[in-house]
């Protein structure tokens, strides 16, 4: 199963970040995760992921996982860059920037529309938001929030709050396009 179809049948909100890193901690595809708070400006970057390879006295080596996020960003703001991070950890290696020329493409990229002709994990990285989202906010509950959305029984900053990311985002989720753009992006 993966962890779209995991996350997608949750119910209970708002989804932990601890949850998200033991998926992937009980998939093997990580020994170590942890979040570092710093000084990042976050109208550059909200947050990144650093990979530390690590050596064991005895046995193979194992990768380490280290996110750091900005200290400016609010809670829901922290936690969808946090949660955006923890999914490039299942990412292919092609779609990493894992050498320091690669990185500075990649953050020059940024700010490229995708259909610019940007490198691969600039592309991945502009989905990466989409991908948090269908993790933070799960399908199933996603049905609910959406009907009763349309009916006006609650608002967008109702979602925000049960879902514990950013206002903007989660209105995002309950557009109409929302559907299709998710299963385009995964």
């Amino acid at each position: 199963m993966d962890i779209y179809q995991f996350f997608s049948c949750l119910t209970t909100l708002p989804i932990r970040i601890d949850s998200i890193v033991g998926f992937i901690r009980d998939r093997g595809l990580a020994d170590n995760v942890f979040f570092c708070e710093v000084d990042i400006d976050p109208d550059i970057l909200w947050a990144q992921l650093k990979v530390h390879k690590q050596k064991r006295l005895y046995g193979d080596d194992y990768l380490e996982y280290e996110i750091q996020y900005s200290k400016h960003l609010s809670v829901p703001q922290q936690r969808l860059a946090c949660c955006k991070e923890l999914l490039h950890i299942l990412d292919d290696q092609d779609a990493m920037a894992s050498t320091q020329d690669s990185v500075e493409l990649l953050i020059h990229q940024m700010s490229i529309p995708p259909q610019s002709g940007i490198a691969l994990p600039a592309v991945n990285d502009h989905t990466g938001i989409i991908r948090a989202l269908l993790i933070m906010v799960p399908r199933d509950c996603l049905c609910d929030f959406k009907a009763s959305y349309d009916n006006g029984e609650i608002t967008a900053d109702e979602v925000a709050k049960a879902t514990g990311i950013p206002v903007e985002y989660a209105r995002i989720t309950l557009q109409d396009f929302w559907q299709e753009l998710s299963d385009l992006i995964c």
